[in-house]
This record gives structure tokens, C-alpha cells and sequence, in this order.
């Protein structure tokens, strides 16, 4: 999976759906965001969290998909978000490796 997106609308999206996640959970996958992008889709991105008693699914416009996939996100990623000042955003996620990449012009960071 791979995207590139305008970074204050998906760090709006991330941050009203990491509201619902949990922070402590006996289910750990519950303390992370599912993204999927399709870009035969429309939207062609979409953030969704649940706590077991809710879910939350968040649209994102202005993406661009240039693989398809998806792939379950720790928390960290929105932090990673907000500390970056470029207008424009790229997360990538390679299944064989388990390896998520957010960069930007000014910034690069790896999440094992």
C-alpha cells in the first residue's frame, strides 16, 4: 500500500477516529487504525477504528493511490502527522517486511 495525501486532511481524519481507540486494550489490534486505500474506490481512502462497542469510519479527499492495500497502523502515525510541516504526506506499508514509511520533503520516518 501506498498514498500520497495532503496532510492536514488526513491528520483531521486520523485524529477524529484515534479518538475511539483505546489506549489500553486486552485486544491489542484494537489500539490501532485500519487505513485502506483503493483508488478504484470512492473515496479511494478510509481510516476505521473500534473499541467493540463503536466504530468509526473517516472519508479522506484529496489522495492520491499509488498501491493499492491496506494495513492496520499503531497510534504513532498520527503523532508522526503532526509533527511534520509539509503540506504533502506519503505512507507506504510493504506486507513483506511489516516495514510503514511516512516521509515528506523535510522528513523521513520508519515504523518497524
Amino acid at each position: 500500500m501506498k498514498i500520497v495525501a495532503n496532510r492536514e486532511a488526513l491528520a483531521l481524519a486520523w485524529g477524529a477516529v484515534a479518538g475511539l481507540v483505546p489506549v489500553k486494550s486486552p485486544k491489542p489490534i484494537l489500539m490501532n487504525v485500519l487505513m485502506v486505500a483503493d483508488p478504484g474506490a470512492d473515496p479511494e481512502l478510509q481510516l476505521l477504528a473500534t473499541n467493540l462497542d463503536v466504530a468509526i469510519r473517516r472519508d479522506v479527499a484529496g489522495v492520491t493511490v499509488l498501491e493499492s492495500g491496506s494495513a492496520v497502523l499503531p497510534l504513532k502515525v498520527g503523532e508522526i502527522l503532526r509533527s511534520i510541516s509539509d503540506a504533502e504526506v506519503s505512507i507506504s506499508y510493504d506486507a513483506k517486511t511489516k516495514e510503514i514509511k511516512v516521509s515528506s520533503r523535510a522528513a523521513k520516518f520508519k515504523i518497524p
